[in-house]
C-alpha cells in the first residue's frame, strides 16, 4: 500500500496564500482604510482578513489530519 505525504494538488499553494493574503489584507488594507476613515470598507476587510487567515490554517489542520489519520 502505497501512502502519499504532503500536499494533495494544488494545496501546497492554495494553504500558504491564503495565510499570506490574509495577513497583508490585515496589516495594510485594514490600517488604509481605517485612515481613510472609511468604515465600511475597513470592516470588509478585517472580516475578508479574517477569512483568508482562518481558511489557510484550517486547510493546513485539516491535511495534516487527514495524513495522520489516512
Amino acid at each position: 500500500m502505497m501512502r502519499g505525504s504532503g500536499y494533495a494538488g494544488s494545496l501546497g499553494y492554495i494553504v500558504p496564500l491564503c495565510i499570506l493574503s490574509g495577513i497583508l489584507i490585515l496589516r495594510w488594507d485594514v490600517v488604509m482604510y481605517g485612515k481613510m476613515k472609511m468604515k465600511k470598507e475597513k470592516k470588509f476587510a478585517r472580516a475578508l482578513g479574517w477569512l483568508n487567515l482562518v481558511s489557510g490554517v484550517g486547510l493546513f489542520v485539516g491535511n495534516w489530519l487527514y495524513s495522520k489519520l489516512v
